[in-house]
């Protein structure tokens, strides 16, 4: 599937599997219908890169967020922007629904991660710890906990409602990328530069 005129930096498929989203170095996020296989919309608002994607759990929304400091929520039925969150100061590197779609997680090169809420389009507050930008964050499977990786070579475990750091993985010189719960809320899985995944269970600790 073709259209955008730069990188792409990412992707996601709605829940309901019939959409994906993608958001490129041309500023733009184009909707792609995956039983068509074609490009059904383009979404236009940001105006630099486009580095982050994530679709509501009800497929009903999308978040996009990137280097021109703002995160934007897209109506994807209407084809619409509904909201724009400001207050950032550095570009953001992930964003991410809670399980009952009234939060996200937002990360960013300035180290924090911020918990928004969708109903009042405010920032609730920051959770600090990292030394240097946070590039992916999962909520658990209950909404209870957060878990987050940098480029620090850790990853933190949040308990959202008390907002303070459970506890701290350590990857050794590696820059780790990507993370992710296991169904069971359980297992935190992450990839690394270190040529491998890793599996920690939670419950140990």
């Amino acid at each position: 599937m073709k259209g955008h005129t730069n990188f792409i930096w990412d992707f996601t498929i709605s829940p309901d599997g019939q959409y994906l989203a993608s958001g490129s170095g041309d500023s733009t996020i184009r909707l792609w219908d995956l039983n068509q296989q074609r490009c059904i919309h383009i979404f236009e608002g940001h105006t630099n890169w486009v580095r982050a994607l994530s679709f509501s759990p009800d497929s009903k929304l999308l978040a996009s967020g990137g280097n021109d400091s703002t995160i934007r929520l897209w109506d994807v039925q209407e084809r619409a922007c509904l909201h724009v969150l400001t207050g950032l100061v550095k570009w953001t590197r992930f964003v991410a629904f809670s399980p009952d779609g009234k939060l996200l997680a937002s990360g960013s090169n300035d180290c924090t991660i911020r918990l928004w809420d969708l109903q009042r389009q405010k920032c609730l507050y920051s959770l600090k710890g990292h030394t240097n930008f946070v590039r992916s964050a999962a909520f658990s499977p209950d909404g209870k906990s957060l878990v987050s990786v940098s480029v620090d070579s850790t990853i933190r475990l949040w308990d959202i409602h008390q907002q303070k750091c459970l506890h701290v993985f350590t990857e050794e010189n590696h820059w780790i990328r990507f993370v992710a719960f296991s169904p069971d809320g359980r297992l935190i899985a992450h990839g690394s530069g270190a040529s491998m995944i890793r599996l920690w269970d939670i419950r140990q600790n």
